[in-house]
């Protein structure tokens, strides 16, 4: 007889727990037992819950915090069943979850390796529905493991016998631990994989979960150790270009390098090379990123400033007279530059035209816009909107002529 144990594993979540083990008891078919690891909560988690007298529950405490990994792993040695089922204690299944898997559990003929189906992530104020397809075309089912994935282990239900050939789930990793097993599992035969092409259940982002304490970096350094770790499979199963177009296109077209990168990628002769251009492109969009970060964070920061003087005997104007500039053209004409153009339309401080370098796509129905290689128009001063690009329009400006450049920021701080 197929029996599914379910796992429930929880590290101070005695509220969130709860919920997660009510989703449990309330399926419409019944699980033949529910363990409950407790990696060694401070909140008073076992009382709490053993309060309630949950039928079927049977709780474990372990004497150390050691991980998402080694709790479910417990657990795994601990359940009697011939399928297991998880559960991490921030999300829920729908009440059909194990109607739905024990109808393909019915048909296996012992040669499946998990079933999972499809789930709602929460993620702060968006809702995602997870695994999504993947957005490149022309690849294998069996490619898929080494791409993205696809079986999110509260969405998911393994057989037992395939969670001990594969030694259970990584204990080094914080995150992509579902995924890593996935892999490794692969690495050894061809698993076999059903799919529900349904919502079953919800993941929940707590405020405090492994995503928000995480130190910069963890994230993806965790990612490029699953690549260290597996790259001569990726590359061999012939998903090395596939996996960078994947990557690239989930990041909306908002690179250049595809095309580039593609033909590089192409021409790598060992997976070696592959991996090192894979790792230079995930940093070379870290340090992107995070300067695109610290461009909003200043951003946000400029404009809290700004507010303050509008509400103050101080303002960019009188500022502007002080040094006494009553004539401007304004370098940029995006967010900064047209607020700081609403701004002076109240003053005395004459607007004499925008500067920007897509004068084409920037047309404005007020005032004139010039690229900089145009013809200026005589001012007293250029404020420049996109100050921290300053010191590059500075050596761009000042080759067209003896222009009073000043930077917005300084005009604000």
């Amino acid at each position: 007889m197929n029996k599914v144990s379910v796992i429930l594993t929880t590290y101070n979540r005695k509220y969130e727990v709860r919920r997660a083990l009510e989703s449990v008891l309330a399926q419409s078919t019944k699980p033949f037992e529910i363990i409950l690891v407790d990696d060694a909560s401070t909140d008073h988690t076992k009382e709490y819950i053993e309060s309630f007298q949950f039928p079927l529950v049977k709780y474990y405490l372990l004497k150390e915090h050691s991980g998402a990994g080694a709790a479910r792993n417990y657990g795994i040695k601990m359940a009697n069943g011939t399928y297991i089922a998880f559960l991490d204690s921030d999300n829920e299944w729908y009440e059909t979850k194990l109607e739905e898997f024990m109808k393909l559990i019915r048909e296996d003929d012992g040669s499946l390796d998990l079933i999972c189906s499809k789930y709602k992530q929460h993620i702060f104020f968006e809702t995602e529905i997870l695994p999504k397809p993947l957005l490149v075309e022309n690849y294998k089912s069996e490619q898929e493991i080494w791409l993205h994935n696809i079986a999110d282990a509260s969405a998911s239900i393994y057989r037992k016998s395939f969670l001990e050939e594969t030694g259970g789930f990584s204990e080094e990793l914080n995150g992509n631990i579902d995924w890593e097993l996935l892999m490794r599992g692969q690495t050894k035969r061809n698993l076999v994989i059903k799919i529900i092409d349904k919502v079953l259940s919800e993941n929940w982002t707590m405020h405090d979960g492994l995503s928000n304490l995480e130190t910069p970096g963890t994230v993806l350094n965790e990612k490029l150790e699953l690549l260290r770790r597996y790259h001569k499979e990726i590359v061999a199963q012939g998903c090395g270009e596939i996996y960078y177009s994947q990557y690239m296109s989930e990041t909306s077209g908002m690179f250049s390098e595809t095309e580039a990168m593609c033909k590089l990628l192409k021409a790598c002769d060992t997976s070696a090379e592959w991996l090192q251009i894979i790792i230079d492109i995930y940093r070379n969009r870290e340090i992107a990123n995070k300067a695109l970060l610290d461009r909003r964070s200043d951003f946000y920061c400029k404009m809290r400033e700004w507010l303050r003087m509008e509400f103050s005997d101080d303002s960019i104007a009188r500022r502007l007279e002080n040094m006494n500039v009553h004539t401007i053209a304004i370098y940029g004409a995006g967010m900064h530059g047209m607020l700081l153009f609403q701004d002076l339309r109240r003053s005395n401080i004459r607007i004499a035209c925008f500067i920007d370098r897509n004068k084409k796509g920037m047309a404005h129905d007020k005032i004139n816009i010039y690229a900089p290689e145009d013809r200026l128009p005589l001012v007293d001063a250029v404020v420049v909107s996109t100050y921290l690009e300053f010191e590059k329009i500075k050596q761009e400006l000042q080759m067209r002529g003896d222009f009073k450049l000043i930077p917005l920021d300084t005009l604000i701080g």
